[in-house]
């Protein structure tokens, strides 16, 4: 399928294959970087206060930015294995091969830490408006904005792949319109996060007792296997992501005249 669209359940499915398949590299390639997230929440976490207001919640997120560009040098190294083939090991190591590939790998990181500071933005706006007290119609019609703004900029997710292979954002966001990518997006999100919780429930109901059991209990055991669960998370949704954009962007293929 090309156009402006791509079919979500056959790219999950993909995705799914591709992380079974490269699981090895992937796992090599994800060691580095999450451990470094588990020592930073470990021992630098305990410096973020408890957020008991919006603009703290935001300062405790920011705090993690550079956990964050970890997770997008992975998400590189990803991007380049399922859209190109490419492992670290074959990298080029010619000069300017090599400032072709740290230009691409830079622009995926930055551009992975913009969203993901825009999204700790959008759910400030958003947890402020669900609490302020008492509502209002401008709380309102803030809250709808950023709602509309989540699902209009969601598409957005896509540039670190893009720009890990030197694709071009600008040529991606007049190729795709309406909201129909939108949701092919978030139906991916949602693919790709129900493996973590099936995980939670089944970590939950083999290692805990009955009167611990619970989504509260799954929540937290997800929380304390933060970095594990993100990084499996991602493996799949932005695996997922790339099969789905490759049918999505890839020119049609022709039929043979017989």
């Amino acid at each position: 399928m090309s156009g402006n669209r791509f079919n979500t359940i056959e790219a999950a499915q993909k995705g799914y294959a591709f992380a079974w398949k490269e699981r090895g590299y992937l796992a090599r390639a994800a060691l580095l970087p999450m451990g470094a997230s588990i020592i930073f929440g470990m021992f630098l976490g305990r410096y973020v206060p408890d957020p008991k207001t919006v603009p703290e919640w935001m300062t405790g997120n920011l705090f993690f930015l550079p956990t964050d560009a970890l997770m997008g040098w992975y998400i590189f190294l990803l991007a380049r294995l399922a859209l190109l083939g490419e492992k670290l090991e074959a990298v080029p190591r010619d000069p300017r091969a090599m400032a072709g590939w740290k230009n691409l790998r830079n622009g995926c990181v930055l551009s992975y830490m913009l969203i993901k500071v825009a999204l700790i933005g959008l759910q400030a706006v958003m947890i402020y408006t669900a609490t302020v007290r008492p509502p209002t119609a401008g709380m309102a019609v803030l809250a709808m904005f950023s709602i509309g703004a989540f699902f209009w900029g969601v598409r957005f997710i896509a540039a670190p792949l893009l720009l890990a292979v030197g694709y071009p954002v600008r040529a991606y966001i007049f190729r795709v319109n309406g909201i129909g990518i939108s949701l092919r997006v978030v139906g991916l999100v949602f693919l790709g996060i129900l493996p973590v919780m099936l995980a939670a429930m089944i970590i939950g109901g083999l290692f805990l007792p009955d009167h611990l059991q619970g989504m509260n209990t799954q929540i937290k055991i997800m929380m304390a296997l933060g970095p594990v669960a993100d990084y499996v998370f991602y493996t799949l949704f932005m695996g997922a992501l790339c099969f789905g954009l490759k049918d999505m962007l890839s020119p049609p293929r022709r039929r043979r005249s017989s």
